[in-house]
Formats: structure tokens, sequence, C-alpha cells
């Protein structure tokens, strides 16, 4: 990332407020992954955004903000937990 982008995040976060956040709240089931140990963002916040959202939040105990490379397992059971399937997926590999 260049130092020009992280800037600007860092601003956009800077900027964000929850206030009015429910108005533009997502019209699908939505569910906000945070972890315990983020050190970008404030695990409190992504509380907020989910109450003020209506939504779901899990919590990690110990992963830092990259959730997907932190624990790849706990974010697939999380996402699978949190939406199950009314019928299991059929995967079939080529050739089969």
């Amino acid at each position: 990332m260049s130092r020009a982008n992280a800037v600007r995040q860092l601003l956009a976060a800077a900027r964000y407020t929850v206030n009015g956040a429910a108005n533009s709240a997502p019209r699908c089931a939505t569910l906000v992954l945070s972890s315990q140990a983020d050190q970008l963002v404030d695990p409190v916040c992504s509380a907020r955004l989910a109450r003020a959202w209506g939504a779901v939040q899990r919590v990690h105990p110990w992963a830092g903000h990259d959730l997907p490379h932190d624990d790849p397992q706990w974010l697939v059971e999380a996402v699978c937990a949190a939406f199950p399937l009314a019928e299991p997926i059929q995967t079939h590999r080529a050739g089969d």
C-alpha cells in the first residue's frame, strides 16, 4: 500500500461516525467480524457498527486485523454458522 493510500484510509477512518449508520445499514443479513487483538481497528468500533446496523458480531479472541490470514478456519466457521445453507453444496473435480 502506498503512503498516500494509507493516509487516505486513516483520514477516512478518523472522520467516520456511527451516527446515521442505521440509515445506511445493509438491507440483507450482515455479519460483522472483528478481532480482540486488532491494532488497526478497535473492536469497539465494530461492536458499535454491528449494534447500529442490528447485525450479528463475532469477535476473534487473538487474531490481528487480517482474519483470513491469521485464522482462516475460524473465519470460515463463523461465516458458515451465521449463514447456514439449506442444502450442502456439491463440489465436483474436473473429470468426475
